[in-house]
């Protein structure tokens, strides 16, 4: 409540007036409607909810697999999660020093081709019950390309509707907090903390990265190298550079 009372007392609108739309559930609901036809910017939903909920299966996993499973102690746990946290913003600096030369899709390629296999060898890693530090290094790995996926999603998906760019970063942030908190809980349903939370993260970015082979990459390379920024009847154009071929 405090936070709104702040947006709403201190946080002036930016968008010019002249762009603003009357709003009202009609037109949200149109709007919805709109970005939910373009059948890419639905693909990205999709990796989202799979990333999504890798992230929140680590987050309601973690504590139960390291005091549990490894026996670390409060502090080292604290340690621990603190260091993932760092590294998933790392990922994201890295992104950003990168990807002007990249380019935003081989960047989300390799974050989402580099989860999957990471995710992988981390459920090997268990199901071979090797030790915490190789499974600290998958988990790092992970959550690093997490920092570098999630900042090209959300450009890619939003790059095709500039005049709804609300509207489709509203159903892209769902996406990923709305199916990701639902699934987690389920985690704690399962047998060993480890195990379960391998077998999801492995399952949810597995199929996150065969979406991007599979779907996102062929309707990239259908749309060329440009495409419509905000739909029908708008002409701007927004540069989709470093397709891989």
């Amino acid at each position: 409540a405090a936070l709104l009372a702040v947006a709403a007392t201190l946080l002036p609108e930016t968008l010019p007036a002249d762009l603003r739309h009357p709003g009202g559930f009609g037109d949200t609901g149109r709007r919805f409607t709109v970005v939910l036809r373009d059948r890419l910017f639905v693909c990205y939903l999709l990796v989202g909810a799979c990333t999504g909920t890798a992230f929140f299966t680590y987050l309601a996993s973690i504590s139960f697999v390291l005091q549990d499973g490894f026996h670390l102690g409060p502090r080292a746990f604290s340690a621990v999660f603190a260091a993932n946290a760092v590294v998933a913003v790392l990922g994201s600096l890295c992104n950003r020093a990168v990807v002007r030369r990249a380019g935003p899709v081989r960047m989300y390629v390799a974050g989402t081709t580099a989860t999957a296999v990471a995710a992988l060898g981390l459920l090997l890693t268990v199901l071979a019950g090797a030790g915490l530090a190789v499974v600290l290094v998958l988990l790092a790995l992970v959550l690093f390309c997490y920092g570098v996926i999630s900042p090209n999603s959300s450009a890619l998906a939003l790059a095709g509707h500039g005049e709804r760019a609300g509207t489709a970063a509203a159903l892209l942030g769902m996406s990923a907090f709305a199916v990701g908190p639902v699934v987690a809980p389920l985690v704690s349903l399962g047998g060993s903390a480890e195990t379960t939370m391998a077998v999801t993260m492995a399952a949810a970015t597995a199929v996150a990265g065969v979406l991007v082979w599979t779907t996102v990459l062929p309707r990239l390379r259908r749309a060329g190298e440009t495409a419509p920024a905000g739909g029908p009847g708008d002409r701007s154009t927004v540069k989709r550079p470093g397709v891989p071929r």
